[in-house]
């Protein structure tokens, strides 16, 4: 059972000797894009400022120690263990009424963990991201002076049982990790395409807004409203990421026999934004601040890719120039000195430093969101069965992403779209259809019927609209037909004892109504999906047979792919 609360994770920390408060810390709420977010900060301070950085992720992705990460690479086994050791100790001299969950335990053994590595491996940052929430969220344990920024990502539904059942609601959960007199960057929380450049936008070509649009509008707007309140409260500096969503409709084309898109985008950071002393309630920038360009940017054509990488570009800008505590008439020194400097350097406003941007951003990975993952016969197949199957290098290509709420299913179909549209100009006659074999199992309590929706309908890119000819001709070129299985992923979760996978029979009901899906039935494991999406092909761009395979519904099922041996 979740139970979010922190008197028993402070309790714990306390008689571990606080070993969450022994460095300076990034933290990182959100709904969705808080692990890509994560993934480009710590890249970006790795290897173009020249930090050590320890990460704090969930859920882990093979095992619990992955939550905890050094550079990269997971904590070594030895000092997990002991730190593990440790925390399940200090939480035997609590009291019984007031034991800890097992995200509380993880949460407190990684604090510990790192402060075991010995000078010359211990971090000289920590990147953490909020397990559920904000507020009330067991991560959400640090000193105010020791947070460098309080990053509010994607927000949307999910957890609303825990959070809340409006936007506002779980908007301001998520805010709760803003620190006092602290600094809070905020992404782009825009969920319909339209660009924020006036100068750009030609209004003689855009469509009028639908009723859904002026609707995502005004949900835009109160997230954002929720979290400029919590900053007002409690005196916080703000910046607000910006996003040139059009990009993504306009995907560099695609002439290799591959299915990812990529897209380019220029990147523009924001000034840093203070309470005002004469419009009380609203925020405003210093005189002579401005938007300043950066760096532009070659990613993968995802909404999460483009939000982490536009995220944590703005969260190091605005660290490098946020104000000393002298700057604000406090007494004190600023302790993060140095590391402001080193940020400021890596993120400086030249060519060099450009191109080095350009370079990390472009090599930054992220398991199990749009991840294109080869899939030996040898994990799936029967030997006995395949015996007169002459290739033994026959592999499949999978699309990998843990998409578990109706706003990433949406992210994940627009960027399937992507890929279809980068190939079809070259690659694909009029008139042929493209098959999505999708693997998907779901968590208990999801919304699965507007997941089955978005991700087995086309979505609406800013081709569409605003170029309705362009999109005409794609629809006339290619069809989109689906197989859908369903099946369980592994349970129970190691560390999370509560997850529960929705019986496949229940889910796959779901799928069968669907314009376009041609089959939706269930599987009996994963090797055996497998084995069934391979019957429509390979994955592979194909001009005889194009299909994909997608594999999403949960980050659970994406654990149990990266456990296929």
């Amino acid at each position: 059972m979740i139970d979010l609360s922190l008197a028993r994770i402070q309790s714990l920390l306390c008689r571990l000797n606080s070993p969450q408060t022994r460095f300076p810390v990034i933290h990182i709420a959100g709904t969705n894009a808080k692990g890509s977010t994560v993934c480009h900060l710590s890249s970006l301070l790795q290897n173009v400022v020249g930090l050590r950085v320890g990460t704090f992720t969930s859920p882990h992705l093979v095992e619990e120690r992955d939550a905890c990460q050094i550079d990269g690479i997971v904590i070594d086994l030895e000092i997990w263990r002991e730190a593990k050791q440790m925390v399940l100790e200090a939480e035997e001299h609590g009291e019984e009424s007031n034991k800890c969950t097992p995200f509380e335990v993880l949460t407190a053994s990684t604090f510990t963990a790192l402060n075991l590595l010995k000078d010359g491996r211990r971090p000289d940052i920590l990147v953490v991201e909020v397990g559920m929430g904000g507020a009330l969220d067991a991560t959400n344990v640090f000193n105010d002076e020791q947070v460098l920024a309080s990053v509010i990502t994607a927000i949307d539904f999910d957890h609303q049982a825990l959070l809340g059942n409006t936007l506002t609601e779980i908007a301001r959960q998520k805010a709760g990790i803003i620190k006092r007199n602290g600094l809070c960057i905020i992404a782009d929380q825009r969920r319909q395409f339209h660009d924020d450049d006036d100068e750009k936008v030609d209004p003689t070509r855009i469509i009028s807004f639908q009723d859904h649009e002026i609707s995502a509008l005004k949900a835009d707007q109160e997230i954002v409203e929720s979290i400029r309140k919590v900053a007002l409260e409690r005196n916080a500096r703000i910046a607000q990421a910006k996003i040139p969503w059009l990009t993504l409709g306009q995907s560099d084309p695609n002439r290799s026999d591959s299915w990812p898109a990529y897209t380019t985008a220029d990147l523009r950071y924001s000034p840093i934004m203070y309470a005002s002393r004469i419009r009380k309630g609203d925020f405003c920038a210093k005189t002579g601040d401005h938007l300043v360009a950066g760096p532009s940017l070659r990613l993968p054509a995802t909404r999460a890719c483009m939000m982490g990488a536009f995220v944590a570009l703005q969260t190091l800008w605005s660290i490098a120039r946020d104000e000393t505590p002298s700057g604000f008439g406090v007494d004190g020194s600023d302790a993060n000195e140095e590391l402001r400097l080193r940020i400021a350097f890596g993120v400086r406003d030249n060519l060099l430093a450009k191109n080095l941007i350009e370079e990390c951003v472009a090599s930054c990975h992220l398991a199990g969101r749009a991840e294109w993952k080869s899939i030996s016969r040898d994990v799936f197949c029967d030997t006995e069965m395949d015996d007169d199957d002459d290739d033994e290098r026959f592999e499949i290509l999978t699309l990998v992403d843990g998409a578990h709420n109706p706003a990433a299913a949406i992210a994940l179909r627009q960027y399937i779209d992507a890929c279809i549209d980068a190939h079809t100009l070259s690659n694909f006659t009029a008139g042929k259809t493209i098959t999505i074999s999708w693997i998907l199992a779901f968590s208990r309590g999801k919304a699965i019927d507007q997941m089955a929706t978005n991700l087995t309908t086309e979505k609406s890119t800013p081709s569409e609209r605003l170029s309705l000819d362009d999109h005409s001709i794609r629809q006339s070129k290619v069809q989109v037909q689906h197989r859908v299985g369903v099946i369980s992923f592994s349970t129970p979760v190691e560390g999370m004892p509560w997850v529960q996978c929705m019986a496949p029979e229940e889910a796959v009901g779901h799928f069968k109504n669907k314009d376009d899906v041609i089959e939706a039935i269930t599987l009996k494991d994963l090797p055996s999906a497998l084995r069934w999406a391979s019957q429509s092909g390979n994955g592979k761009v194909d001009d005889k047979v194009p299909n994909m395979i997608v594999i999403a519904g949960s980050l659970y099922l994406v654990s149990d792919v990266h456990r296929l041996r």
